[in-house]
């Protein structure tokens, strides 16, 4: 053995490990580090003084309160005694360089979690050099984790402890040879984290798109539940209908056990192509749904999925309008549909709106007064034909109170960055709607730009919803996104507050939001983000409000996507199950080779 290290045959360990019991018990460790090398510093005779050690964020999967700290002995034998503290805190030292300044590497919440004498025995190869510590919150969406040991007294032989030589740790010690500091990348203690209150989101690849006739391919789309826990959606392409690769609507039915395989159906559509959006449940178990080709123009149409009368037998597929022929009637519906009453369906399209400006338009297309009968649209509203207005709707409305209706526009607003508006319908038919813009989005002064994704209404008439762009994360170029809360006036007429809820900072934070927000019961938002964390094809996360009205809301990344089986860049929102299991899909990633960079994938996390 030399000075601080040796190499020696240890048994391999996992990068990272979540110890738990069954499949969606409470976490209880996290082990960061493969044993393979050794290291004598700090817990040995001549390594008095302070030793600190940086933990990559990617090793954690979210927010996480460490209650413990476990390191285990390399093949030495002696009993030390040391009294020493231990600390930790965030900080934005990375693998790559930590300053040989101990200050400088303690983030702003260090906090010493552990001060007292201990005697240990050296038992090789297990986690028995073990510290209760008090509790720490580590939000790796922060910065990195740091642990910093200050020894005082040390007494008995040296002994080593597993180590690991790879880019998940680096550490700065006090060098016995000069007794200063002096940094080794890429080399530190393989650690037991212990962790209380926190769980282990599972994520379940329930199916993989193949891509070819017989299967769809990319969904862009999130999915619905229906009855049962069907899960209904789309995919942009894929399928044989009335085209090849042509998108397609799908249906998975859970299996009759847990692990079993979900078993999907796949509808080939014959009156609409390429489906942006997803699919909406109607009386009686249908499913209406747009496809932003196909149609009399191809420009798009609107259709109609009917339920088989029997358990197994063919779905009807009906093509309730074909006439997207811009100017006069739109042109691309990208949006998906709500239902209101009287089954009036409400969607937005791209192009056209009555109007030779082409912007788009709101419209809804009213059910023929007898069945058999035509289904008849109407603009309700022409959009940028005023200052400030937006163009070029493409995404979905909201329906509220007094059947108000919300959405969002991409660009428009007084600065040209989007903004959140408002249709109200008027107190007699044949009447226009009014809209109002509730806000508009300026890229001036941290605020989100681009809103790729509608809006959800939550309690008090409070609007959620995300921006593509925008924030204060400086590692895109023009912002890697936010998540936004929009509250009501007080009183009728008065402004709408906007408040941004979160910046994605992109690296292991997410970036680029281009779907919506799914409400928990607790008032957690969940969403997803196109891309970022720790493999840059995007994150699954949770917005948890504060205990206080006015408190800062808490990010936890509950899942980095892969890109491989597990899928990557999810652009459709997500649907909260029963046991608040949370169903997505991913545009791309997942086991099919029809598609370059894989055909997209459903999936489940079990929170």
């Amino acid at each position: 053995m030399t000075g601080l290290q040796r190499t020696v045959a240890l048994s391999a360990a996992v990068l990272f490990s979540l110890v738990a019991a069954g499949t969606a018990a409470a976490q209880t460790s996290i082990i960061v580090g493969t044993n393979n090398n050794a290291n004598c510093a700090p817990f040995s005779a001549e390594y008095n003084g302070e030793y600190q050690q940086v933990y990559t964020s990617t090793a954690f999967p979210g927010v996480a309160t460490i209650t413990g700290l476990k390191f285990a002995f390399a093949p030495d034998k002696g009993s030390p005694t040391v009294t020493l503290t231990i600390g930790l805190s965030t900080t934005s030292a990375t693998v790559a360089s930590m300053s040989t300044d101990y200050a400088a590497n303690k983030g702003a919440d260090f906090t010493q979690v552990f001060s007292g004498t201990v005697t240990y025995t050296d038992v090789p190869y297990t986690f028995d050099l073990s510290f209760a510590t008090l509790p720490f919150t580590y939000n790796p969406t922060q910065g990195n984790l740091l642990l910093d040991v200050v020894i005082t007294s040390i007494t008995g032989p040296t002994v080593c402890f597993e180590a690991n030589q790879g880019s998940v740790t680096s550490r700065v010690f006090n060098d016995p040879a000069t007794g200063l500091p002096s940094f080794t990348m890429g080399y530190g203690l393989v650690t037991d984290f212990e962790i209380s209150g926190a769980s282990s989101p599972i994520l379940t690849t329930l199916h993989a798109f193949t891509g070819n006739d017989s299967d769809g391919a990319n969904p862009y789309a999130g999915v619905i539940a229906g009855p049962g826990g069907v899960l209904y959606g789309t995919t942009l392409g894929g399928g044989t209908g009335g085209c090849s690769d042509c998108g397609t609507a799908f249906s998975l039915t859970p299996p009759a056990s847990p692990g079993g395989v979900w078993a999907e159906s796949v509808y080939g559509l014959h009156y609409a192509y390429r489906p942006f959006a997803g699919l909406t449940m109607g009386p009686g178990g249908a499913l209406y749904g747009t496809g932003y080709h196909g149609g009399s123009c191809g420009s798009g149409a609107v259709f109609k999925l009917k339920p088989p009368a029997s358990s197994g037998g063919a779905w009807e597929e009906e093509s309730l309008y074909a006439g997207f022929c811009n100017p006069d009637t739109g042109a691309y519906p990208k949006a998906g549909l709500v239902i209101g009453s009287g089954g009036t369906l409400y969607g937005t399209s791209v192009e056209g709106g009555g109007t030779t400006a082409f912007l788009g338009a709101a419209y809804a297309l009213t059910p023929p007064a007898s069945p058999g009968g035509a289904w008849s649209l109407a603009d309700i509203h022409p959009f940028g034909l005023t200052s400030g207005d937006g163009s070029s709707p493409t995404t979905p409305v909201a329906i509220g109170s007094g059947g108000v209706f919300y959405g969002t526009l991409g660009n428009g607003g007084t600065a040209g960055d989007g903004m959140v508006y408002s249709l109200t319908p008027p107190a007699s038919p044949g009447v226009a709607w009014t809209e109002t813009i509730l806000y508009s989005f300026d890229a001036s002064g941290g605020d989100g730009t681009n809103p790729q994704a509608g809006v959800v209404i939550g309690a008090g008439g409070v609007l959620y919803g995300t921006t593509y762009s925008g924030g204060t994360g400086s590692t895109c170029s023009e912002g890697c996104g936010t998540v936004y809360s929009l509250a009501p006036p007080s009183s009728p007429g008065g402004a709408w507050t906007e408040t941004i809820l979160h910046s994605f900072a992109g690296g292991v934070d997410g970036a680029n939001p281009t779907a919506g927000l799914a409400i928990g019961s607790d008032g957690a938002l969940f969403g997803t983000t196109y891309s970022g964390g720790s493999s840059n094809e995007g994150t699954l996360f949770a917005l948890s409000p504060p205990g206080t009205p006015g408190g800062t809301w808490t990010e936890d990344i509950l899942y980095n996507f892969t890109g491989g089986s597990d899928g990557g860049n999810p652009q459709g929102g997500l649907v909260i199950g029963a046991g608040e299991v949370l169903y997505g899909t991913t545009y791309s990633g997942g086991s099919g080779l029809a598609c370059s960079g894989g055909c997209g994938t459903v999936f489940s996390l079990a929170q």
